[in-house]
């Protein structure tokens, strides 16, 4: 014998049925809603933390820049060196190196004539004065400097009788080394002991 009887219509026991899910449903809607409240506290935490460390990394920074000053300094004044020897380096390899020329000037004087003063200017103008001995000596002298090869044009500026019996003169000349310093005016005194 049934001791039960089911008394409830159709529709009450569909309704039954729904109940669970709608409950899953509900339950799994305030588990999103609470996930995504906690998920802004957390974000507003970690980007109130950033901000924070921001604030803290930038007061360190200023520190560190008074601390590297001195370094920042030290490493501008070397790349200041280094640069410097690189123009260096570029400019004597541009510059004529004059003392083989001065000595090549001197040695063409022979015994009987003695320079006394080589002038170069960068344009390439060389004016040479002396002393000689005899008219003979210093149109040797004349002779002996046409001979090389980065002089042209060499002319007599004056000759002159000077003290001892001795004649002075000046010659100028064109070089084709075109002097080779930033100035206008290379003086050079060489002396024939």
């Amino acid at each position: 014998m049934k001791t039960e009887i089911n008394l409830r219509t159709r529709e009450f026991v569909v309704s039954r049925e729904f109940y669970w899910p709608r409950l899953a449903v509900t339950v799994a809607g305030v588990v999103l809603l609470f996930a995504a409240a906690v998920g802004s506290v957390l974000i507003y935490i970690y980007v109130y933390n950033l901000k924070h460390e921001l604030v803290y990394l930038a007061g360190r920074e200023e520190e560190l820049q008074i601390k590297a000053a001195p370094v920042i300094e030290l490493e501008q004044a070397i790349n200041r060196v280094k640069q410097d020897a690189v123009l260096e380096k570029e400019l004597r390899q541009s510059i004529t190196p004059w003392s083989a020329y001065l000595r090549e000037i001197k040695e063409a004087a022979g015994e009987g004539v003695r320079v006394t003063q080589v002038a170069a200017s960068a344009d390439g103008k060389m004016s040479i004065t002396g002393q000689g001995a005899t008219l003979r000596d210093i149109a040797v002298y004349i002779q002996s400097l046409k001979t090389l090869d980065y002089l042209s044009q060499v002319t007599i500026g004056y000759i002159n009788l000077e003290q001892g019996e001795r004649l002075g003169f000046a010659l100028s000349a064109t070089s084709s080394t075109g002097g080779g310093l930033e100035s206008n005016e290379q003086a050079q005194t060489v002396s024939n002991h």
